[in-house]
């Protein structure tokens, strides 16, 4: 069973084939123009591109959700996550907030930093753009410019860049 973000792109991924079959039904596969189909093309690059924020978005929680279970301490985030998510723990004027680190208070915090960031980025991401992309994994997970890692080698294809 692959994880839910891979499983939901493969889902996602599976409307737009459909719609490129649709395109071939219709327009067949010949090269050249096609007229009077431009609302099939452009509903193929929305849904595309919704597939794409869709993956990001889910990769991301899965990728801290995973974290989180499997932390027996905080120690496992960077301090710059750790950092963010007690900012309103430590900002507020009630003393005994501190309190709600000890035990597993720790995981409640981060929980809802997670649940934070991820509102914060969720209607930012409907054209994710590398900036916005390494902006919700530093913030959520402290890894700094992911889209480092990717390069084009292709029309259709992005792999790692250390490739």
């Amino acid at each position: 069973m692959p994880p839910t973000h891979v499983a939901n792109l493969n889902s996602n991924t599976y409307e737009v084939l459909r719609l490129v079959a649709i395109h071939e039904e219709i327009s067949g596969t010949r090269p050249g123009r096609r007229h009077d189909i431009v609302v099939l093309n452009k509903s193929g690059v929305v849904l595309l591109v919704a597939c794409w924020e869709a993956y990001v978005e889910d990769l991301a929680t899965s990728a801290f959700d995973t974290m989180l279970a499997a932390a027996t301490t905080h120690s496992v985030f960077p301090s710059k996550v750790l950092t963010a998510a007690s900012r309103e723990v430590r900002s507020s004027n009630d003393e005994r907030r501190v309190w709600e680190l000890a035990g597993t208070g720790w995981q409640v915090i981060l929980q809802a930093h997670r649940d934070k960031i991820l509102k914060r980025f969720a209607g930012a991401l409907n054209t994710p753009k590398p900036e916005q992309i390494d902006a919700l994994f530093e913030d959520l997970l402290g890894i700094t410019r992911l889209s480092d890692c990717w390069r084009g080698i292709g029309p259709h294809r992005i792999q790692p860049a250390h490739a």
